[in-house]
């Protein structure tokens, strides 16, 4: 039963932090370094939060999970499906490596609020 509890978590934390990273990078122009990396951050703490929402003891681990899913999840469809290259600036093609920090930061920094309250 644990089993299936967990991987419901983690597909309800991958989740909304994929709605929250489409909805606030459709307006942003892609082609900047900040247009690329400000989504994944707002959606990484968006995403770690619901994660120690869950449960504050594996929060951490969750969400760092699901970041982890989220990036392996976009570099395989960017670059093992669609076959686009590293182009000139690998920081800005790479920037869904971003995630398991966003969302690490995003349970840790709740996580802290509720010890610290």
């Amino acid at each position: 039963m644990y089993g299936v509890l967990s991987f419901l978590r983690t597909i309800i934390c991958t989740g909304v932090a994929f709605v929250v990273w489409y909805l606030v990078a459709q307006p942003l122009v892609s082609g900047t370094f900040l247009g690329a990396l400000l989504p994944v951050w707002i959606a990484g703490l968006v995403g770690g939060f619901i994660s120690s929402l869950f449960n504050p003891r594996q929060g951490v681990m969750l969400a760092f999970t699901c970041g982890i899913l989220l990036m392996i999840g976009f570099l395989w469809f960017r670059h093992g499906m669609s076959g686009m290259g590293l182009g000139v600036n690998p920081m800005l093609t790479l920037w869904p490596v971003w995630f398991p920090p966003a969302f690490y930061i995003g349970a840790y920094s709740h996580i802290l609020f509720l010890t610290r309250r």
